[in-house]
């Protein structure tokens, strides 16, 4: 993750896209009576998720979490069909009440934070290696402007970055798992300007 923001995470969409035949696979079991099958393509399914459960970054949260409703569309589909036996929904209930969603969201938001101040380092270090990483986005920004940008500039809107995200993992950390997050939103930017 040195590299900031030209860092490159090829193995998410492969992951995403395995996830994907799986929760195809399943489906289709399920259509046609293979529980068992189906319920070994779901736990494949999940040991994918698990793998993305350590990546320290947003995407890679909001991957696993789409793999996670890959999961839980074909768990309910089986449910709607009654396809399930008692021993079968006893292991999803575990598995599905063990999963740690905020944890992993506050992992990826301090992942995001360390990723966001390297990107900024690398800003006054090299911003060619910036530019380069943004070259489809540089529409009406001249490169020199970044070059010629007074460092104060950068070290406050890097601050300011870290501000946002400790706050944003405070309100995260704050909110019950049993409750809604969205009440905490305004609390968590509340107070916070961009520079």
């Amino acid at each position: 993750y040195e590299d900031g923001p030209n860092t490159l995470l090829p193995h998410l969409s492969i992951e995403k896209q395995m996830a994907n035949l799986f929760r195809i696979r399943a489906t289709a079991k399920l259509a046609t009576g293979d529980r068992d099958g189906a319920v070994n393509d779901l736990r494949t399914l999940f040991r994918i998720r698990d793998v993305l459960g350590e990546e320290p970054t947003l995407i890679g949260y909001l991957v696993r979490a789409a793999i996670e409703q890959m999961g839980y569309d074909v768990f309910w589909q089986g449910t709607l069909d009654h396809a399930w036996t008692e021993a079968q929904l006893v292991e999803f209930q575990g598995r599905f009440g063990a999963m740690q969603q905020k944890e992993a969201l506050i992992y990826s938001f301090r992942g995001e934070r360390l990723f966001g101040s390297i990107t900024f380092d690398l800003v006054l270090q090299d911003p060619d290696k910036i530019l380069g990483a943004f070259d489809a986005m540089n529409e009406g920004v001249a490169p020199g402007l970044i070059r010629w940008m007074p460092s104060g500039w950068v070290r406050q809107n890097q601050a300011t970055h870290s501000l946002y995200l400790d706050r944003l993992v405070r309100g995260v950390q704050a909110v019950d798992p049993t409750h809604c997050i969205a009440p905490r939103v305004e609390w968590m930017t509340s107070g916070m300007t961009p520079v």
